[in-house]
């Protein structure tokens, strides 16, 4: 993960979860903060190629529903068989699971106690307690803290000129999410000309 900018406690955190044993993490942290970005690349790393082309990742997001329909999808998925016998083979991803429907949350209970070998689930929320406490029982969870500030003006004046970096992270609060997209989406509704 040395392409993005994290953290170091959030870092090591992840190293450990990358690792260890637990087959569920849930990546804790407000809007903006990188979750998602996060959430891919360990399932890149976990899986040796591009988790976004990768035909064993399963990425639910708001945009696809997080209703019953999405984990039951999620189940079906995880029924298919995957060839090879990597350690991990299989990832599913859910954005924002802060927002599944309680009946969703029930759903998946099941999955998070005993998924298919191979399986790693990464969930990402804002808010924690918004899920169910059978749900945050069953993963690791993980803050995802804000980049220390001089990390993140480095990390962002390599692609960008400087005057852009500073006002993006004066807007952004130093989110690194926020950032990337403030200096890379032209269409950002909260970009003021930078």
């Amino acid at each position: 993960m040395n392409d993005l900018v994290i953290h170091p406690t959030t870092a090591a955190a992840l190293e450990a979860w990358k690792d260890g044993q637990h087959h569920a993490l849930l990546l804790v942290g407000s809007r903006g903060s990188g979750k998602a970005s996060l959430a891919g690349r360990l399932a890149s790393e976990l899986l040796h190629a591009d988790a976004v082309e990768h035909p064993y990742v399963r990425w639910i997001t708001p945009e696809t529903g997080l209703g019953i329909e999405a984990v039951q999808d999620i189940g079906r998925f995880l029924r298919l068989k995957v060839p090879g016998k990597e350690a991990v083979d299989r990832i599913v991803i859910i954005e924002d699971a802060h927002h599944l429907t309680g009946e969703a949350q029930n759903a998946l209970l099941k999955t998070l106690e005993e998924p298919p070998a191979g399986t790693r689930l990464i969930l990402t929320a804002a808010d924690e307690q918004a899920l169910l406490p059978t749900i945050r029982s069953r993963v690791q969870a993980v803050t995802v803290n804000r980049p220390v500030a001089t990390d993140l003006q480095h990390y962002f004046e390599q692609q960008f000129n400087k005057a852009e970096v500073e006002r993006a992270t004066r807007i952004s609060g130093g989110l690194p999410g926020l950032m990337h997209a403030l200096l890379d989406n032209e269409d950002q509704p909260l970009k003021p000309n930078i």
